[in-house]
């Protein structure tokens, strides 16, 4: 099973106006409410490529009550901690000349109910794979992404982490299988951001990544394997929509991949940027038809020995 953690997740309404004029009425001309959120986002990926996935998390109010019967109609499992103060946020993303997002607060998480969801960590079982993706709602610590790794004591858990900055970095320590940082929260994470994307990305396995996926939106994304190859994809080209998702399809696409345990790295991704690049391409999460008509299209060129290989058990 892959479970995915979405602390603060959210209806996305999704509204596309021909001219955004501020302190005017502005009228839609497209619009939808989908709920989302990162790691909601890897689900709903893996749902569309037939891989069962729940989605853990807090969900509060009737907000909180529209996103489980959405993710349930998509065969999620839906295995939220109901919370009794607030409700799920509702997230406002505007299309027009440019993409402006207006996020809301979400609800106020309890002692208790964090407790609830570490029991539910708990549980998760050898073999399957904890995904942990977005950043930290304020009435959560800081330090709950390190309280959720702690909880694992079978290292044959597979943890993919995508998150920005020390929140990520921290993680690091637990030797995550994945991590899929963007450029510009590699450099935030890095002591020379100025230095070589091979030695950003040779930092940051010395602090225990394994695998570390690097999305570089129009330009493609670069694998560093934990073997040392390295992988680029390269740039395809076509009509960018909306990049809500993209990265969290990337990761989807890259774990749905391992279903096949033959799988090569070029082929994870392969698959991983057929994901992004469909959701990038598209309104909302790509449907699997979409991705299987880019996955043809992609390009990979293998860039091996560039890297030295990492001793932590894989």
């Amino acid at each position: 099973m892959i479970y995915t953690v979405t602390l603060n997740p959210a209806l996305d309404y999704y509204c596309t106006v021909e001219s955004l004029k501020l302190g005017e009425t502005n009228r839609c001309i497209r619009e939808a409410l989908i709920g989302g959120g990162k790691g909601i986002n890897v689900s709903l990926m893996l749902a569309q490529l037939k891989v069962p996935t729940t989605a853990l998390g807090f969900a509060a109010g009737f907000t909180g009550e529209e996103l489980i019967r959405q993710l349930q109609a998509q065969a999620i499992t839906a295995d939220f901690i109901r919370c009794e103060k607030g409700q799920t946020r509702i997230n406002v993303k505007i299309s027009a000349e440019e993409e402006t997002e207006i996020n809301g607060c979400g609800p106020a998480v309890s002692a208790a109910e964090r407790e609830a969801l570490l029991e539910k960590i708990r549980g998760i079982r050898p073999q399957d794979t904890l995904v942990l993706s977005g950043n930290v709602p304020p009435t959560l610590p800081e330090s709950i992404y390190e309280q959720i790794l702690s909880q694992l004591e079978d290292p044959s858990i597979r943890v993919v982490v995508d998150a920005e900055g020390n929140l990520l970095k921290k993680t690091l320590r637990f030797h995550p299988f994945l991590i899929k940082p963007n450029l510009a929260e590699l450099r935030q994470m890095v002591s020379n951001p100025q230095a070589s994307l091979e030695d950003q990305i040779q930092e940051l396995r010395q602090l225990g990544a394994q695998h570390v996926l690097v999305s570089m939106g129009a330009e493609g994304s670069v694998l560093f394997a934990a073997d040392g190859s390295v992988y680029r994809q390269l740039p395809l080209s076509g009509e960018m929509i909306s990049t809500v998702g993209a990265g969290d399809s990337m990761v989807a696409g890259f774990l749905a991949s391992l279903e096949n345990p033959s799988a090569s790295f070029e082929e994870s991704l392969r698959w991983a940027a057929a994901c992004g690049t469909a959701t990038a391409f598209s309104r909302g999460i790509a449907q699997r038809k979409q991705v299987e008509a880019l996955l043809k299209q992609i390009q990979i060129v293998e860039l091996s020995g560039q890297m030295p290989k990492i001793s932590f058990p894989l």
